[in-house]
């Protein structure tokens, strides 16, 4: 005996199909697909019955679907409710708080005052529900806060904020930097830094310095974008190595003379100087041998740009009779000369432009003033905030042991001074 023929829905489907929709009679159907007629006629009736509960309405489902709406109205307008609730309460907190404690956040807030806020807030949370940290976040007490309170709830508050650190500057010392600094920003905050260092006013490091300025709201704003530099040849590693000579226009009483200067690579010490009425090759070879004349041991490379001053036959046979050697900067690009056009460029900064002139001898008289203060007392970025005498007579390791002992000292005075406040508390 064979296996039972199973037929498919699709199959089922497409029989029933031919019986009612293309006249054929059962028989023909049954005969077709070699199945029984009664089997046909078994899914007919099964085919009426699903369609019968296919289009039955159940009144059910609308009253769930009805149901659910209601319910989300009224919670829609219980939401609204709680917002109505939750602003109110935001604005009574607010207005107590301006009235009776404006000082929270600001200064210590006493026993009193915190247990004021606690009442209040606990009096909101039974009547409208409203978490009390979100009401104490309304009066604008912060979560940690509210938290501490209740962590020493009905003890006085000892300290509201954080306790001194040893290393931390005294009142003395910032209201010093304060008085020191205002008048001199245009100097920097570093190079201020290293000039209280060494004028004993106080020991701070530079990062410190720049906190307190800033918190007094001396400093800029915006920092000054640094021009970007391009590699030139090996640094020098002493003084003596390179010599560096170039000319600068100056105006004075409506004429223009010309100021040329020998500045040493490694200290940047302005070793010689003239203000000449014209840019004659023959100041440079004077200025040259001058220089050569104070500092006969010297045998340092002179680095100039590609002006005809520098590079005639003149000035080269000087070189060579005092034995030196001259190397020449790339044409177009000033930056191979660029420690002795940033001096031109702070010489007329902090002195040519701020200064009136009566005359060529006023005026020199009082550049040889400028520079001798360069020289000695001005404090240089570039070579730890020292002056560059101190870097040419190799001082550079004394002074910056000075400071150290300086910082320290102040370090170990401060541990004390803030030990002894700390014990008060």
């Amino acid at each position: 005996m064979g296996r039972r023929k199973r037929y498919s829905p699709e199959q089922k489907v497409n029989i029933l199909r031919e019986v009612l929709e293309e006249g054929k009679t059962m028989s023909e159907a049954a005969a077709k697909y070699e199945i029984h007629p009664s089997m046909i006629l078994a899914w007919r009736k099964q085919l009426f019955e699903g369609a019968l509960n296919l289009f039955e309405i159940k009144r059910t489902d609308i009253t769930e679907k009805a149901q659910g709406k209601k319910s989300k109205a009224l919670e829609a307008k219980i939401a609204e409710k709680d917002n109505v609730i939750a602003e109110l309460a935001q604005e009574v907190l607010e207005l107590k708080k301006k009235e009776s404690w404006p000082e929270l956040g600001t200064s210590k807030m006493s026993l009193e005052k915190r247990q004021l806020i606690e009442r209040e807030v606990r009096r909101l949370c039974l009547k409208t529900g409203i978490a009390m940290l979100t009401l104490a976040g309304f009066a604008g007490v912060p979560e940690r806060t509210w938290r501490e309170w209740q962590a020493r709830r009905n003890q006085e508050t000892r300290h509201n904020g954080h306790i001194p650190r040893e290393h931390w500057l005294t009142p003395a010392e910032t209201e010093a930097i304060v008085a020191y600094c205002q008048s001199r920003m245009k100097l920097g905050y570093r190079v201020l830094c290293w000039q209280m260092v060494d004028e004993d006013v106080a020991a701070a490091s530079p990062s410190s310095v720049y906190n307190v300025l800033k918190r007094s709201g001396l400093t800029k704003k915006w920092a000054e974008l640094a021009e970007e530099k391009k590699k030139g040849f090996d640094q020098p590693q002493g003084v003596h190595e390179h010599w560096h000579i170039d000319f600068s226009y100056i105006r004075i009483d409506g004429a223009f003379y010309y100021f040329i200067s020998v500045l040493d690579g490694y200290s940047r010490m302005i070793l010689g100087w003239d203000l000449c009425r014209n840019m004659d090759g023959l100041n440079a070879e004077i200025l040259i041998s001058r220089t050569h004349e104070r500092h006969p041991e010297a045998r340092p490379r002179i680095i100039s740009d590609n002006g005809g001053q520098f590079v005639s036959k003149d000035f080269r046979d000087l070189i060579m009779l005092l034995e030196l050697e001259q190397t020449f900067t790339a044409p177009a690009h000033p930056q191979s000369n660029g420690k002795l056009e940033r001096f031109h460029r702070t010489f007329k900064t902090e002195h040519v432009r701020q200064a009136a002139y009566f005359g060529y001898e006023d005026a020199k008289a009082r550049m040889g003033r400028w520079i001798k203060y360069y020289n000695e007392k001005r404090l240089h970025g570039s070579i730890y905030y020292l002056s560059p005498l101190d870097v040419f007579e190799g001082r550079t390791y004394i002074r910056l042991a000075e400071r150290r002992q300086k910082l320290h000292s102040a370090y170990i005075q401060r541990q004390s001074y803030w030990q002894n406040q700390n014990a008060g508390l």
